[in-house]
């Protein structure tokens, strides 16, 4: 199934906008495909992982211009090297010694007198006339001027660097907040999405339809909730309500609004407690909490079982063994119990929020098949697939076979057969599930070139749970996507194309969410997949 992943914290969202991980608004998440089996190992609470800072080690270099910062070591080096001069022999590790500075001297070296010049008593003139001496002065005076006129052009030269590197900086500043503002300003201008206050809950009388809610009133487990920390001694004086909500810009009904309650309870912020529940119907939407004591988390979890969902068969004994190092949770009627210890602070953090598939997918369920009769006798739909309506008068056989003949595709053999199968699972205080899978499937199939369409319906109630195309060409796609949604009555072809074809061009599979409807498409060495279903 596809997951929504927070972009700063990597932990999958609860929520559409906002990560309970980090506490962050996120715009727009990331996505992932992953197996429902490996979805609790993937994402479990990172938050256990702390990373430390390593202290870097300071090193200190020294210039050896002046022989009192010299080591005893390095004199000692410097005086073998004067006294053996360089070795070469293997093993040995020259070093070089840093340069010591030279006496600064004028002098040239005065010419030799030769035997003629002795005898014609020519001798080397030792002193400098009055205009040599005057013409000396005069330029060193000039090489001074000419000295302090460079040292005013470098300095200048910097200030004009320093002043324009500082103007620029200010600019990238000034840009990078207008364009900021601008972004944003254009993403909410665009975004199809607008945001719900609470005074904004008066046109809404039901659970908002973006998560699943436990069968819980929020407001009066956060009343048990505070009782229950007030007695164990904790301060609550920090304790921060805030309301968070979104609707559908173009369908309003699809909407998220929610109370969120959040406290942490030591001056280390290892322990926290945080509710949140709907904004309507104060239904719970998720109960997340880190406590030290493991005796004080599975007390809690208790009174949430017991006082709150009406569980009175969890045991003590039965809690504790979630919170052992390889656990891979719990399950209680529609929820999931997440344990894990922090290896930093060795809290444990707990998590129950509500999943449409209430099950352990390692556990080993008691299966068997349905007859006609019996599915009837259950007398509801499968809770293992989403639904689709089908639209109204359409015959989805005739659809596919019309569809087929019209584009010219021969040679297809068809088949119907049905799958009707119960999972029993054990969950928590020892409750069952009951898994109903409920498959009617028609299938088309060309043996010559591998080309199929499946349509899956609910056996029971008749409605849609997905239609599948593979092995077709790529040119295909928009009359595929065509036929699926006058199936179901709604969605534009050719925009959902568009939309999954910027994606094939980067991947070659495209995911894209219309509605309550799910697209995906792949393609790989030019045979194309198109799939509808419903969304979770």
């Amino acid at each position: 199934m596809i997951v929504r992943i927070c972009p700063y914290c990597d932990q999958r969202l609860k929520k559409k906008h906002h990560c309970n991980n980090c506490n962050s608004f996120v715009w727009k998440a990331n996505t992932m495909e992953v197996h429902e089996a490996a979805e609790d190992e993937a994402f479990g609470d990172f938050s256990k992982y702390k990373t430390s800072e390593n202290t870097a080690s300071e090193y200190r270099t020294f210039e050896y211009e002046n022989s009192e910062y010299k080591t005893p070591e390095y004199k000692s080096l410097e005086r073998e090297a004067e006294e053996t001069g360089p070795r070469s022999e293997p093993g040995y590790i020259q070093v070089q010694l840093p340069l010591q500075n030279e006496p600064a001297t004028d002098k040239k070296p005065q010419p030799s007198m030769t035997s003629d010049t002795k005898a014609r008593g020519t001798r080397t003139p030792t002193a400098k006339s009055a205009m040599t001496r005057a013409a000396d002065v005069t330029k060193k005076s000039d090489r001074k001027k000419s000295g302090k006129g460079a040292v005013a052009i470098i300095v200048i030269v910097f200030v004009v660097i320093g002043i324009s590197w500082v103007v620029s900086a200010l600019g990238d500043i000034i840009a990078d907040y207008e364009y900021t503002d601008m972004a944003a300003d254009e993403a909410e201008e665009t975004s199809s999405e607008i945001d719900l206050t609470s005074d904004d809950l008066a046109n809404y009388t039901q659970n908002c339809t973006e998560i699943i809610h436990l069968d819980i009133n929020g407001e009066e487990l956060l009343q048990a909730t505070e009782t229950f920390l007030e007695e164990k001694g904790y301060d609550l004086s920090e304790a921060d309500q805030n309301f968070y909500g979104y609707a559908d810009r173009m369908n309003p009904d699809d909407c998220f609004y929610e109370w969120e309650y959040h406290v942490y309870l030591d001056e280390n912020y290892d322990q926290f407690m945080q509710l949140s529940y709907d904004g309507v119907t104060g239904d719970v939407h998720e109960i997340r909490y880190c406590l030290l004591s493991q005796e004080e988390a599975i007390e809690y979890l208790l009174l949430v079982f017991r006082d709150f969902m009406g569980v009175d068969t969890v045991e003590t004994e039965e809690l504790e063994t979630l919170f052992s190092e390889d656990s891979p949770g719990g399950y209680c009627m529609n929820s999931v119990v997440s344990v894990y210890q922090s290896s930093y602070s060795g809290g444990y953090t707990v998590n129950i929020e509500g999943t449409q598939e209430p099950y352990d997918y390692a556990q080993e369920p008691e299966e068997r098949q349905l007859t006609q009769q019996e599915v009837m006798d259950y007398g509801r739909e499968c809770n293992s697939s989403p639904h689709l309506d089908i639209a109204q008068g359409e015959d989805v056989t005739l659809l596919v076979e019309n569809w087929m003949e019209e584009h010219g595709y021969t040679g297809f053999e068809y088949d119907i057969y049905s799958i009707d199968t119960v999972r029993t699972y054990t969950q928590l205080g020892g409750l069952t599930y009951d898994k109903l899978i409920l498959n009617t499937l028609e299938h088309w199939y060309n043996y010559d070139n591998n080309m199929s369409v499946w349509v899956e319906t609910d056996t029971y109630s008749g409605r849609l749970h997905r239609v599948s195309a593979s092995n077709f060409d790529e040119d295909s796609a928009l009359s595929l996507l065509e036929l699926m949604t006058e199936m179901v009555g709604k969605g534009d072809a050719a925009s959902i194309l568009e939309m999954c074809q910027s994606q094939l061009d980067e991947q070659e599979y495209a995911f894209v969410e219309i509605e309550d409807l799910e697209f995906y498409m792949a393609l790989y060495d030019g045979d194309l997949t198109v799939q509808m279903y419903g969304a979770y």
